[in-house]
C-alpha cells in the first residue's frame, strides 16, 4: 500500500455531479475538453505528488478513447516507456455471439487475463524506474522531474484493490 496520495480523476461530457457521491472515489472530475484541462490537471498533481515515478492508470468502456488518450498523455508528460496496455495481457480471443454481426472475436473478456502477469509487470516498472541515480549535487533537480508510466485498459480499476491502489493516478473516461 502506497504512503503517498492516490488521485482519482474522472472526464466526463455529463454533469459532473453525478460522479461526485460518496459511491465513488474521486478526487477530481473534469467536465470539459481533455486537452485543454490536461496541463493544468498535471500541474495540479504535481504539487501533490512528491514520488519519482508516478504510475497513471486510465479506464474506461471500449471505444471511448482510452488508448488514443493515453498516448497522447504519455508524450505529454514525456514517458520514457512506451504506453502499456492491458489488452497485451490477454491470452487468447473468445468468439461470441453478437446478435447483429454474428460470431465475433472479442479479447475484452476477464477469463482470458493474466493478471498476475499484468501486476508482475507494474511493479517490475515501477521498481526498475524508481532506481534511477539520485544527483546528489543537485538533488532538488532530481526531485522535480517524476517520472510517469501510463497504462490504459478497460477492466484496469475493476480486476482488484491490489491492481488499483499500484496507481498514483486513476482517471476514468467517460466519453461516448
Amino acid at each position: 500500500m502506497s504512503v503517498y496520495p492516490q488521485i482519482s480523476i474522472i472526464w466526463v461530457d455529463s454533469d459532473p455531479n453525478i460522479y461526485r457521491s460518496t459511491e465513488h472515489d474521486v478526487d477530481i472530475v473534469v467536465a470539459a475538453n481533455r486537452n485543454i484541462v490536461q496541463k493544468q490537471v498535471i500541474d495540479r498533481l504535481n504539487a501533490q505528488l512528491n514520488r519519482r515515478v508516478i504510475l497513471i492508470g486510465i479506464a474506461g468502456p471500449s471505444g471511448c478513447g482510452k488508448t488514443t488518450y493515453a498516448k497522447h498523455l504519455s508524450q505529454y508528460l514525456g514517458s520514457p516507456i512506451p504506453l502499456m496496455s492491458l489488452d497485451n495481457f490477454f491470452t487468447k480471443p473468445i468468439y461470441i455471439d453478437h446478435p447483429i454481426l454474428g460470431r465475433i472475436k472479442s479479447l475484452e473478456q476477464p477469463e482470458t487475463l493474466n493478471i498476475s502477469g499484468f501486476m508482475s509487470s507494474l511493479h517490475q516498472i515501477k521498481r526498475e524506474w524508481a532506481r534511477t541515480p539520485f544527483d546528489q549535487l543537485n538533488p532538488v533537480a532530481e526531485k522535480s522531474n517524476p517520472i510517469y508510466i501510463v497504462v490504459e485498459g478497460f477492466l484496469l480499476f475493476a480486476l482488484s484493490n491490489d491492481v488499483t491502489s499500484m496507481f498514483d493516478i486513476r482517471i476514468f473516461l467517460d466519453f461516448t
